[in-house]
């Protein structure tokens, strides 16, 4: 079994934290009735409109005006596609589920429908090194596949990132503050992959989705197959463990948005993570909200992890002090991917990546735009 493994200098290896998600799915089923999804997939002989279903296809943000014929790129367009099943932050949907007998099966027959119907299309596998050897077996069956080809990087965040994955894996560089499929590349979460199975199989509307229950806030750390518009409370009320106060955070610790209790579980829910807030972990992590900001101590932290070379503290300064132009371009403000180590290993607990978006949202109203400033590369940190 032949596996090309790419390089990743830089980054940050997460050291895993307890309580991680297992490879365990139970049914779940709210005990109130849940309203019809708006986001169910429907059934489409054209592969085309279940790409268009998660936002695959779009050529700009979703909020970014253009005509409704402008909005998603063509099929023929598409060249290559990323299936991204790598494991790098701590907490993270736990992969091995899809190498397992039955969910193994529904995965590659969803492979083998995607050829079918993209035939022109490359499709990249991508897993960290470590999970080569306790997948051998499935992962070669994979490989037989006429066009799927597997690759192995190294388990550094933000290596998932597909402004950092896609140059890496296909030498090929990321329109910086665009979709992928500007330059014909689709990348795809391995669940997305089981569905386009089942949908074809079933020829029914998916109404259904996996969520892994991670951290430390949950009595069981499962992966429920739930209704796509359960009630976030509905999960808490049946797995939180009592008597604790927590934040709750969708799909990655380092990126992904707060939840509220009264929040839905929608297509695009993956993880589930429960922190319990204001008090410090078994590692002797603070998970409060922030807590007291400082001012900068100027000691490079931030410039240390920073994938690709940026200097935030500085940008944060520029920003700050409302010192917004070309000069601020320049520092290559666009190509920060917003993978927040920065804040992460940020001594003062400054938001910078706050202050970067900040900025980059006032360049563009001054007509300084991000397609004039491409990513170059990595730096090695």
């Amino acid at each position: 079994m032949k596996v090309t493994h790419k390089k990743f200098n830089g980054g940050y290896r997460f050291k895993k934290f307890e309580d991680q998600s297992q490879a365990k799915v139970v049914d779940f089923q709210p005990s109130s009735t849940v309203e019809a999804a708006v986001d169910e997939i429907t059934y489409s002989d054209n592969i085309m409109d279940y790409l268009k279903s998660f936002g695959l296809t779009l050529r700009k943000s979703i909020d970014q005006a253009l005509y409704d014929e402008d909005v998603h790129i063509q099929k023929d367009s598409i060249g290559k596609m990323v299936i991204n099943m790598t494991q790098v932050e701590s907490y993270d949907f736990p992969m091995d589920i899809f190498f397992e007998e039955d969910n193994a099966n529904d995965f590659i027959e969803g492979l083998k429908i995607l050829k079918n119907k993209l035939p022109q299309v490359q499709i990249h596998l991508v897993l960290c090194e470590n999970q080569l050897k306790k997948h051998e077996t499935k992962i070669s069956e994979i490989m037989s596949l006429q066009g799927v080809q597997v690759t192995t990087v190294v388990d550094k965040y933000p290596i998932n990132k597909k402004e950092l994955l896609i140059p890496i894996l296909l030498d090929m560089k990321y329109p910086i503050g665009y979709p992928s499929a500007n330059i014909g590349v689709i990348m795809m979460e391995p669940y997305m992959i089981t569905q386009l199975y089942c949908l074809y199989k079933d020829k029914k509307p998916i109404n259904h989705a996996m969520v892994a229950l991670a951290g430390p806030g949950w009595k069981d750390n499962l992966i429920l197959n739930l209704p796509l518009g359960t009630k976030v409370k509905e999960i808490t009320q049946a797995y939180l463990k009592e008597d604790r106060q927590v934040r709750l955070i969708k799909n990655s610790l380092m990126t992904g948005q707060v939840f509220s209790m009264e929040d839905k579980i929608d297509k695009g829910t993956y993880l589930l993570i429960a922190l319990s807030e204001g008090s410090k972990d078994s590692h002797g992590i603070n998970i409060g909200l922030h807590g007291p900001v400082r001012a900068c101590i100027s000691c490079g932290q931030c410039q240390n992890v920073c994938p690709v070379g940026l200097i935030p503290h500085l940008l944060h300064k520029h920003v700050e002090q409302g010192l917004v132009n070309e000069r601020l371009a320049d520092l290559k403000i666009f190509n920060c991917i917003e993978c927040n180590l920065c804040n992460y290993g940020c001594p003062s607990k400054i938001d910078l990546i706050g202050s970067i978006i900040k900025g980059k949202e006032q360049l563009e109203e001054i007509e300084l735009s991000h397609k004039d400033y491409q990513l170059k590369g990595i730096k090695e940190v």
